[in-house]
Protein backbone atom coordinates (compact mmCIF):
# COMPACT_ATOMS: atom_id res chain seq x y z
CA UNK A 1 0.00 0.00 0.00
CA UNK A 2 1.87 3.47 -1.22
CA UNK A 3 2.78 5.66 2.24
CA UNK A 4 -0.20 7.67 1.99
CA UNK A 5 -2.53 5.60 1.51
CA UNK A 6 -4.12 3.02 4.12
CA UNK A 7 -6.96 0.79 4.56
CA UNK A 8 -9.52 2.46 6.96
CA UNK A 9 -11.39 -0.87 8.08
CA UNK A 10 -12.08 -4.56 7.59
CA UNK A 11 -15.50 -5.89 7.78
CA UNK A 12 -18.41 -6.94 5.95
CA UNK A 13 -18.68 -4.01 4.13
CA UNK A 14 -17.14 -2.94 1.40
CA UNK A 15 -13.67 -1.94 1.81
CA UNK A 16 -12.36 1.09 1.49
CA UNK A 17 -9.02 3.08 1.00
CA UNK A 18 -8.71 6.60 1.50
CA UNK A 19 -6.10 8.92 0.00
CA UNK A 20 -4.64 10.86 3.16
CA UNK A 21 -3.45 13.53 1.43
CA UNK A 22 -7.18 13.96 -0.33
CA UNK A 23 -9.05 17.08 0.60
CA UNK A 24 -11.61 16.78 3.22
CA UNK A 25 -14.17 18.16 1.08
CA UNK A 26 -13.80 15.64 -1.44
CA UNK A 27 -14.09 12.92 0.84
CA UNK A 28 -16.89 14.73 2.86
CA UNK A 29 -18.73 14.49 -1.01
CA UNK A 30 -17.78 10.91 -1.10
CA UNK A 31 -19.19 9.82 2.40
CA UNK A 32 -22.09 12.01 1.32
CA UNK A 33 -22.84 10.66 -1.90
CA UNK A 34 -22.51 6.68 -0.66
CA UNK A 35 -25.73 4.77 -1.29
CA UNK A 36 -28.28 4.58 1.40
CA UNK A 37 -27.82 0.74 1.65
CA UNK A 38 -23.99 0.74 1.74
CA UNK A 39 -23.77 3.87 4.12
CA UNK A 40 -26.11 2.13 7.07
CA UNK A 41 -23.88 -0.98 6.33
CA UNK A 42 -20.87 0.84 6.94
CA UNK A 43 -22.09 2.76 10.19
CA UNK A 44 -21.47 -0.62 12.20
CA UNK A 45 -18.53 -1.50 10.68
CA UNK A 46 -16.95 2.24 11.58
CA UNK A 47 -18.47 2.53 15.40
CA UNK A 48 -16.54 -1.02 15.93
CA UNK A 49 -13.41 0.16 14.29
CA UNK A 50 -13.24 3.51 16.34
CA UNK A 51 -13.96 1.33 19.30
CA UNK A 52 -11.27 -1.11 19.26
CA UNK A 53 -8.83 1.95 18.18
CA UNK A 54 -10.06 4.28 21.17
CA UNK A 55 -9.39 0.79 23.62
CA UNK A 56 -5.77 -0.21 22.09
CA UNK A 57 -4.94 4.02 22.22
CA UNK A 58 -6.39 4.66 25.82
CA UNK A 59 -6.18 1.83 27.75
CA UNK A 60 -3.30 -0.51 25.94
CA UNK A 61 -1.25 1.90 24.88
CA UNK A 62 -0.42 0.45 21.53
CA UNK A 63 -2.31 2.03 18.37
CA UNK A 64 -2.13 0.72 15.55
CA UNK A 65 -3.33 3.69 13.39
CA UNK A 66 -2.22 6.98 13.52
CA UNK A 67 -3.90 10.45 14.48
CA UNK A 68 -5.15 11.03 10.30
CA UNK A 69 -6.36 7.90 9.91
CA UNK A 70 -8.66 8.44 13.20
CA UNK A 71 -9.95 11.30 12.34
CA UNK A 72 -10.56 10.15 9.01
CA UNK A 73 -12.72 7.55 10.54
CA UNK A 74 -14.44 9.95 13.19
CA UNK A 75 -15.34 12.14 10.15
CA UNK A 76 -17.34 10.01 8.20
CA UNK A 77 -19.00 7.86 11.11
CA UNK A 78 -20.23 12.00 11.75
CA UNK A 79 -20.87 12.68 7.63
CA UNK A 80 -23.13 8.87 8.19
CA UNK A 81 -24.73 9.84 11.37
CA UNK A 82 -26.09 13.04 10.37
CA UNK A 83 -27.38 11.79 7.50
CA UNK A 84 -28.58 8.37 8.76
CA UNK A 85 -29.79 9.87 12.76
CA UNK A 86 -31.21 6.21 13.36
CA UNK A 87 -28.16 4.33 12.34
CA UNK A 88 -26.51 6.33 15.94
CA UNK A 89 -25.49 3.02 18.29
CA UNK A 90 -25.40 3.61 22.33
CA UNK A 91 -21.78 2.79 22.12
CA UNK A 92 -21.05 5.10 19.00
CA UNK A 93 -17.77 7.01 19.66
CA UNK A 94 -19.37 10.27 18.86
CA UNK A 95 -22.06 10.11 21.70
CA UNK A 96 -19.10 10.63 23.81
CA UNK A 97 -19.49 14.29 24.05
CA UNK A 98 -23.03 14.65 21.84
CA UNK A 99 -25.29 14.51 24.93
CA UNK A 100 -26.79 17.51 25.27
CA UNK A 101 -26.33 19.34 29.25
CA UNK A 102 -28.57 17.66 31.63
CA UNK A 103 -30.76 20.16 33.88
CA UNK A 104 -30.30 18.66 36.97
CA UNK A 105 -28.32 15.48 38.27
CA UNK A 106 -30.76 12.68 38.81
CA UNK A 107 -31.33 9.82 41.61
CA UNK A 108 -28.89 6.62 40.70
CA UNK A 109 -30.25 4.09 43.14
CA UNK A 110 -27.89 0.99 43.38
CA UNK A 111 -29.11 -2.79 43.75
CA UNK A 112 -26.12 -3.43 45.77
CA UNK A 113 -25.19 -1.37 48.31
CA UNK A 114 -21.48 0.87 47.74
CA UNK A 115 -19.79 0.57 51.26
CA UNK A 116 -17.19 2.87 52.45
CA UNK A 117 -13.77 1.90 53.35
CA UNK A 118 -12.78 1.67 57.05
CA UNK A 119 -9.62 3.11 58.26
CA UNK A 120 -6.99 0.90 60.08
CA UNK A 121 -4.71 3.06 62.29
CA UNK A 122 -2.10 0.56 63.62
CA UNK A 123 -1.64 -3.51 63.34
CA UNK A 124 -3.94 -4.71 65.48
CA UNK A 125 -6.92 -2.70 63.83
CA UNK A 126 -5.32 -4.58 60.45
CA UNK A 127 -5.00 -8.10 61.95
CA UNK A 128 -8.58 -7.29 63.30
CA UNK A 129 -9.62 -7.26 59.72
CA UNK A 130 -8.58 -11.29 59.56
CA UNK A 131 -10.62 -12.37 62.85
CA UNK A 132 -11.87 -10.30 65.89
CA UNK A 133 -11.88 -12.37 69.41
CA UNK A 134 -13.84 -11.79 72.79
CA UNK A 135 -11.01 -10.75 75.29
CA UNK A 136 -12.71 -12.97 77.59
CA UNK A 137 -13.35 -16.20 75.91
CA UNK A 138 -11.59 -15.95 72.48
CA UNK A 139 -14.49 -16.83 70.70
CA UNK A 140 -14.30 -15.50 67.11
CA UNK A 141 -17.02 -11.88 66.84
CA UNK A 142 -15.73 -10.13 63.92
CA UNK A 143 -13.44 -10.14 61.18
CA UNK A 144 -13.03 -12.06 57.81
CA UNK A 145 -13.06 -15.48 59.73
CA UNK A 146 -16.34 -14.50 61.86
CA UNK A 147 -18.24 -13.74 58.46
CA UNK A 148 -16.35 -17.25 57.23
CA UNK A 149 -18.17 -18.99 60.54
CA UNK A 150 -21.53 -16.99 60.17
CA UNK A 151 -21.88 -18.64 56.32
CA UNK A 152 -20.53 -22.49 57.77
CA UNK A 153 -17.32 -22.49 56.14
CA UNK A 154 -14.36 -23.44 58.49
CA UNK A 155 -11.36 -22.36 57.45
CA UNK A 156 -7.89 -22.66 59.96
CA UNK A 157 -5.58 -22.39 57.11
CA UNK A 158 -3.60 -19.14 56.59
CA UNK A 159 -5.88 -16.62 54.49
CA UNK A 160 -4.10 -14.75 51.65
CA UNK A 161 -5.08 -11.44 51.04
CA UNK A 162 -4.50 -9.24 47.68
CA UNK A 163 -3.26 -5.55 49.36
CA UNK A 164 -3.14 -2.34 46.96
CA UNK A 165 -2.80 1.25 47.26
CA UNK A 166 -6.16 3.24 48.03
CA UNK A 167 -7.11 5.57 45.00
CA UNK A 168 -7.61 8.91 46.05
CA UNK A 169 -10.54 9.48 43.49
CA UNK A 170 -14.92 9.45 43.49
CA UNK A 171 -16.14 5.79 43.73
CA UNK A 172 -18.25 5.29 40.91
CA UNK A 173 -20.74 2.30 39.81
CA UNK A 174 -20.55 1.53 36.29
CA UNK A 175 -23.99 -0.28 34.44
CA UNK A 176 -24.47 -2.32 31.93
CA UNK A 177 -26.84 -3.75 30.00
CA UNK A 178 -26.36 -6.56 26.79
CA UNK A 179 -23.08 -5.09 26.73
CA UNK A 180 -24.11 -1.87 26.45
CA UNK A 181 -23.40 1.06 29.46
CA UNK A 182 -26.25 2.36 29.97
CA UNK A 183 -26.03 4.28 33.35
CA UNK A 184 -23.07 5.06 35.76
CA UNK A 185 -23.38 6.89 39.53
CA UNK A 186 -22.05 7.87 42.90
CA UNK A 187 -21.63 6.26 45.89
CA UNK A 188 -23.67 8.90 47.85
CA UNK A 189 -24.81 7.34 50.70
CA UNK A 190 -24.50 4.00 49.44
CA UNK A 191 -28.39 3.35 48.46
CA UNK A 192 -28.41 6.05 46.23
CA UNK A 193 -26.14 8.20 44.93
CA UNK A 194 -26.22 10.93 41.76
CA UNK A 195 -26.46 9.53 37.88
CA UNK A 196 -23.50 10.78 36.39
CA UNK A 197 -23.92 8.52 32.72
CA UNK A 198 -23.25 11.64 30.51
CA UNK A 199 -19.72 12.47 32.21
CA UNK A 200 -18.48 9.24 32.32
CA UNK A 201 -19.44 8.25 28.95
CA UNK A 202 -17.00 11.28 28.14
CA UNK A 203 -14.31 9.33 30.15
CA UNK A 204 -12.22 7.64 27.46
CA UNK A 205 -11.10 4.52 28.70
CA UNK A 206 -14.44 3.63 29.36
CA UNK A 207 -15.90 1.12 26.91
CA UNK A 208 -19.27 2.21 25.66
CA UNK A 209 -20.03 -1.67 24.74
CA UNK A 210 -18.50 -4.89 26.12
CA UNK A 211 -16.68 -7.42 23.77
CA UNK A 212 -17.83 -11.10 24.05
CA UNK A 213 -20.27 -12.08 25.47
CA UNK A 214 -21.49 -9.82 28.78
CA UNK A 215 -23.97 -11.18 30.79
CA UNK A 216 -27.49 -9.03 30.72
CA UNK A 217 -26.69 -7.39 33.42
CA UNK A 218 -23.06 -6.33 34.79
CA UNK A 219 -21.97 -3.85 37.67
CA UNK A 220 -18.75 -2.71 37.61
CA UNK A 221 -17.38 -0.31 40.46
CA UNK A 222 -14.11 1.84 40.91
CA UNK A 223 -12.85 4.83 40.88
CA UNK A 224 -12.78 7.72 38.63
CA UNK A 225 -9.93 9.71 39.16
CA UNK A 226 -7.10 12.13 37.54
CA UNK A 227 -3.54 10.75 37.23
CA UNK A 228 -1.22 13.59 38.70
CA UNK A 229 0.78 14.32 35.53
CA UNK A 230 -3.31 14.66 33.95
CA UNK A 231 -3.96 16.75 37.00
CA UNK A 232 -0.79 18.72 36.34
CA UNK A 233 -1.12 19.39 32.87
CA UNK A 234 -4.61 20.42 33.01
CA UNK A 235 -3.75 23.09 35.59
CA UNK A 236 -1.00 24.52 33.19
CA UNK A 237 -3.96 24.61 30.26
CA UNK A 238 -5.93 26.55 32.96
CA UNK A 239 -3.78 29.28 34.60
CA UNK A 240 -2.47 29.67 30.71
CA UNK A 241 -5.94 30.68 29.96
CA UNK A 242 -5.90 32.90 32.59
CA UNK A 243 -8.16 30.60 35.20
CA UNK A 244 -8.17 29.24 38.62
CA UNK A 245 -6.36 26.00 38.38
CA UNK A 246 -7.62 23.42 40.83
CA UNK A 247 -6.38 22.56 44.37
CA UNK A 248 -6.25 18.79 43.99
CA UNK A 249 -7.16 15.53 42.17
CA UNK A 250 -9.79 14.48 43.54
CA UNK A 251 -12.11 17.66 44.33
CA UNK A 252 -11.43 18.45 40.96
CA UNK A 253 -12.46 14.49 39.69
CA UNK A 254 -15.57 15.20 42.23
CA UNK A 255 -16.67 18.88 40.46
CA UNK A 256 -15.89 17.48 36.91
CA UNK A 257 -18.77 14.93 37.61
CA UNK A 258 -21.22 17.05 38.93
CA UNK A 259 -20.88 18.93 36.15
CA UNK A 260 -24.26 19.48 33.91
CA UNK A 261 -22.64 20.03 30.69
CA UNK A 262 -20.70 16.87 29.33
CA UNK A 263 -18.58 18.88 27.32
CA UNK A 264 -16.30 20.11 30.18
CA UNK A 265 -15.91 16.76 31.46
CA UNK A 266 -14.88 15.63 27.67
CA UNK A 267 -12.20 18.29 28.28
CA UNK A 268 -10.67 17.24 31.59
CA UNK A 269 -8.34 13.88 31.61
CA UNK A 270 -10.22 11.73 33.77
CA UNK A 271 -9.76 7.90 33.61
CA UNK A 272 -11.94 5.15 35.71
CA UNK A 273 -9.70 2.63 37.37
CA UNK A 274 -12.18 -0.91 38.32
CA UNK A 275 -11.65 -2.97 41.22
CA UNK A 276 -15.15 -5.43 41.21
CA UNK A 277 -17.48 -6.25 38.99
Amino acid sequence: MAASQRSLFDGSAPQITADLTMDLDALSARWTALPPDAALARVPVLVDALNHHNHLYHVVGAPEIDDRTYDLLYRELEVLEARFPEAVRPDSPSQRVGAQPVDGLEPFPHRVPMLSLGNAFDESEIRGFDEKRHPQTGTLRGGVRHALAESDILFEGVIQYVVEPKLDGLAMELVYENGVLVGAGTRGNGEVGEDVTHNVRTIRNVPLSLKGNPPAYLSVRGEVLFTLSGFASMNQRRTHRGEKAFENPRNAAAGTLRQLDPSVAAERPLMFIAHSA
